[in-house]
């Protein structure tokens, strides 16, 4: 028996007449798969608790990789207005994320706490970018970078941005670079608009993006030669590239959905 394991669902779908599968992922056992017996009965005492994007506490029992629901309890409450449209979209999409790329009970807590963090900004998005003077988008993107670089060093594609591949030499400010997704960075001897090369400057902005540190990152970025637009565009080209290499032929629906990958 397990008692009041902090978690989130990422997604659910019916089981039976009555019952619900959940996809959770879990602060001490990774992703889990949890049967909530009943839970579509309108008494259910699970049915108020079963939405995305909130931090819940979870009971359950068994040790087979489907365990049985015995409680759950909101740890904390989100109002969803017509404001956050797109952090809902967001947060979807950060779901599929951990659903596409984390195999069943493979424990993740750091993972587990930047993606507790990333719930907190995507929720509370307007104070934040008004704090420090940035769009919301741009505090949107920030916030996918980040978690996404957290995900690929979980789950073990982690890309350094401070060494050359095959070198190992220092990146530098100065240079410029190409990336592959099985290698590295290279260095590249051409202008930074062609062939995708980038420079080194970005790649070691990208080295000091994490979820827990984004104020530190934008004072960060605003003392560099960098612009915030030039950043976001070249960051999420890399990310983008490393994320589909290794998603393979699986894709991510909510990509499209919010034109993520524009």
């Amino acid at each position: 028996m397990i008692e009041k394991e902090l978690g989130y669902i990422l997604h659910q779908k019916p089981f039976s007449e009555t019952s619900v599968l959940l996809d959770v992922f879990t602060q001490t056992f990774g992703r889990i798969s949890l049967l909530a017996k009943g839970a579509k009965r309108l008494k259910s005492p699970f049915k108020a608790y079963l939405f995305p994007f909130r931090l819940l506490s979870f009971s359950f029992l068994g040790k087979n990789e489907l365990k049985t629901l015995t409680h759950i309890e909101t740890k904390e409450k989100i109002v969803f207005t017509d404001n956050n449209a797109n952090q809902l979209i967001l947060g979807l999409y950060l779901n599929e994320l951990i659903l596409r790329f984390l195999k069943k009970e493979d424990p993740h807590p750091e993972l587990f706490s930047a993606f507790h963090v990333a719930m907190g900004y995507l929720f509370n998005l307007d104070g934040f970018c008004a704090q420090h003077e940035i769009l919301p988008n741009q505090g949107r993107q920030l916030i996918l970078r980040a978690i996404e670089i957290k995900l690929l060093t979980s789950v073990g594609y982690g890309i350094d941005f401070e060494k050359i591949a095959d070198t190992h030499d220092s990146i530098i400010q100065a240079g410029l670079y190409h990336y592959q997704p099985m290698k590295g960075f290279t260095k590249s001897i051409t202008l930074p608009t062609k062939n995708y090369a980038i420079s080194g400057a970005i790649l070691l902005l990208m080295n000091s993006l994490e979820l827990e540190s984004l104020s530190e990152f934008l004072t960060e970025l605003s003392q560099s030669e960098v612009e915030m637009l030039v950043f976001l565009r070249e960051s999420k080209k890399i990310l983008r590239h490393s994320l589909d290499h290794h998603l393979g032929e699986k894709k991510i629906y909510t990509r499209e959905l919010a034109r993520l990958g524009d």
